[in-house]
């Protein structure tokens, strides 16, 4: 049914602040600026204010809610130059410049009125695929094997070394993983799989993603002490030591 996200306008309590916020502070290209409404140029998504008092025409007020709920992303090539532009013009940032588990650099501030800014620096893509193993049985939610490409897959009956008692057998499912999908696929795996005994990984010869229930590890495959907080949390979780053992993923291929 949905297929595209069409536009994000944001209920706004005083418009001129929020336009001059938007357009001035943060640099928007405006679009249409009308009465108590304006949108700016965000490619293909529209991106629009809206003074409450005159959006009353299209429902009633009393479905307006409080701000803070929404967070919407906006994103740049250089994150650390974009919040001291923004920092010099006088924004306060409570949360970041500062890199995710999955090593994106992020921060975030508030607009005037108290809604959710995430600033993101665009990941650097490169053309190599990841190559990695899920274990079927470690998802809760199986049918995100739907949008994975699949190259192999076989059947290893467990013996007490798996440490899975409970189960019968693992179905490995050895996969490829593009590099423009590898953040957002790791961010649904860490959904997907179950809360203990588990984890999923992939890499390329440079980066390495290891993914825990609501965890998630993107290690730099240079520098091996970088795996020592992934062993660290995946014993946290009872998974056995010899499944921890990183060590072959550190030789890294010239």
């Amino acid at each position: 049914m949905f297929d595209k996200l069409f536009a994000v306008c944001l209920l706004v309590d005083d418009f001129d602040k929020s336009l001059a916020f938007y357009r001035n502070t943060l640099g928007l290209m405006v679009n249409v600026h009308e009465d108590g409404f304006a949108n700016f140029h965000l490619g293909e998504t529209e991106f629009a204010i809206f003074q409450k008092d005159a959006a009353a025409a299209m429902f009633p007020a009393t479905f307006m809610k409080p701000s803070g709920g929404v967070v919407v992303g906006f994103q740049v090539d250089n994150l650390d130059d974009s919040c001291k532009a923004l920092t010099d013009k006088g924004v306060t940032f409570f949360e970041g410049p500062k890199t995710t588990d999955w090593g994106q650099k992020v921060a975030y501030l508030h607009d005037p009125d108290g809604n959710i800014l995430e600033i993101s620096e665009k990941m650097k893509s490169t053309d190599e695929s990841y190559e990695g193993t899920i274990i079927e049985e470690s998802l809760i939610d199986k049918s995100i094997l739907q949008d994975i490409q699949i190259t192999e897959t076989h059947v290893e009956k467990v013996t007490p070394r798996h440490k899975t008692p409970w189960l019968k057998q693992w179905t490995l499912h050895r996969i490829r993983v593009s590099a423009n999908q590898a953040d957002t696929l790791a961010k649904k795996l860490s959904r997907a799989l179950g809360k203990n005994h588990w984890y999923a990984d992939y890499r390329t010869s440079s980066t390495h993603y290891i993914i825990f229930p609501d965890k998630i590890f993107r290690i730099d495959r240079s520098k091996p002490e970088q795996y020592e907080a992934a062993k660290k949390h995946g014993a946290s979780l009872n998974i056995p030591e010899y499944q921890l053992d990183f060590d072959e993923a550190t030789e890294t291929t010239d």
